[in-house]
């Protein structure tokens, strides 16, 4: 049975979660990161120069917005 949010992480496919959601994801600097356009509606506003602000850490499943600085302590995806 599953006791948390962090063992659910552990074991969610983050790639075919935002593959379901809409987000295009792209091969980010390393092997275990992803990039993306900021899927958060009020967060894809934010100005920003860089074309893909939206990062993943597939080892750890977390997320941040570095145009909006918005990261996954506010909520999971």
């Amino acid at each position: 049975m599953i006791k948390n949010t962090k063992e659910i992480k552990a074991h969610a496919d983050i790639e075919k979660i935002c593959s379901d959601l809409g987000i295009n994801l792209k091969k980010g600097t390393t092997g275990n990161e992803l990039r993306a356009v900021c899927p958060f509606e009020e967060h894809s506003k934010s100005d920003s120069k860089n074309d893909l602000p939206f990062s993943i850490n597939l080892k750890t499943s977390m997320w941040k917005c570095h145009a909006c600085n918005s990261d996954d302590r506010e909520g999971d995806i």
